[in-house]
């Protein structure tokens, strides 16, 4: 039931008021006018009556009984109707997100990437980083190149953009060179390594040489970009 302002139900509030109160900086985050789905407390005791109802009564039904019935049928809740703003897709779901992938992805496939060739992916990031937001591709390109589940995918991205001409900020390339290091996939760590040596951004040494890498030829090869960026 979508209501526009919020009512006071004593009952409610004097089972919410024993609730333990959030700290100030969880109460700052907080949105909406405070109504018994969206504040802290009344959300928090909403959730915990509807786990004890399903493990009281859900748990010895059938499923196919168990589907005709849901939480909001069974425990209904007031909802103040601004928490139902639209909101900014995410990311994730971006057409232009999707199409840049499947645009690296026929790339990659299509030719290998070989040291000192230039390669077609080159100029797809090239033209991503001239024509889209900065901070939204930045961070597209991000999530390509520390994608776990795609390790090959991420290296191949993290070359490619070892050889822009230092792309995004200083602090951008040194987290994402950060983060591509405590991946387990030695691919990335590799591709690391290969990027900061090609930026050859002295603000990426500290960030190298804090990191312990376990594979011997990986761990001598880092020694000898820092040991160039310094120079």
């Amino acid at each position: 039931m979508l209501i526009e302002n919020r009512s006071s139900v004593n009952s409610a509030a004097a089972v919410a008021s024993r609730v333990p109160p959030l700290p100030p900086d969880e109460r700052a985050r907080s949105t909406g006018n405070d109504s018994l789905a969206i504040s802290p407390e009344a959300g928090f005791l909403h959730a915990a009556i509807v786990k004890l109802a399903r493990r009281l009564y859900f748990d010895h039904r059938k499923v196919e009984e168990v589907s005709r019935f849901s939480s909001s049928s069974l425990f209904p809740a007031v909802v103040d109707i601004a928490y139902f703003a639209p909101s900014a897709p995410a990311e994730e779901e971006s057409p232009e997100r999707d199409r840049l992938e499947a645009k690296l992805f026929a790339a990659f496939d299509g030719d290998p990437l070989e040291d000192g060739i230039e390669h077609p992916a080159e100029r797809i990031i090239a033209a991503a980083l001239h024509n889209q937001e900065s901070s939204t591709i930045q961070n597209t390109l991000r999530s390509f190149s520390l994608d776990k589940e795609k390790p090959a995918f991420a290296a191949s991205v993290l070359r490619c953009l070892g050889r822009q001409t230092t792309p995004g900020t200083s602090s951008w390339r040194v987290n994402l060179m950060r983060d591509a290091l405590t991946i387990e996939d030695i691919q990335i760590r590799d591709a690391a390594v290969q990027a900061a040596e090609l930026w050859g951004d002295n603000a990426l040494s500290e960030t190298l040489e804090s990191h312990i890498e376990t594979e011997p030829w990986l761990r001598d090869y880092l020694v000898e970009v820092v040991e160039s960026l310094h120079r």
